[in-house]
């Protein structure tokens, strides 16, 4: 499985509840297409992508 995310420690905590390996991380800021596109090219030298997964948010803390 491989992970693409900014937050490095989130990625490390979701590693510690899989099995040994089966995650390879990858930080990426999808605001940045240069990362996204090397994230890509990581994740397609192990192999066919089958499945994405995007899970991006924005936090706003003031009043609507």
């Amino acid at each position: 499985m491989h992970v693409c995310d900014i937050d490095q420690k989130g990625a490390a905590a979701l590693a510690a509840e899989l099995p040994a390996s089966a995650l390879i991380f990858h930080q990426c800021d999808v605001t940045k297409p240069e990362d996204f596109t090397a994230a890509e090219r990581a994740i397609r030298q192990n192999g066919d992508l089958s499945l994405v997964f995007v899970n991006a948010g924005v936090a706003s803390l003031k009043p609507f």
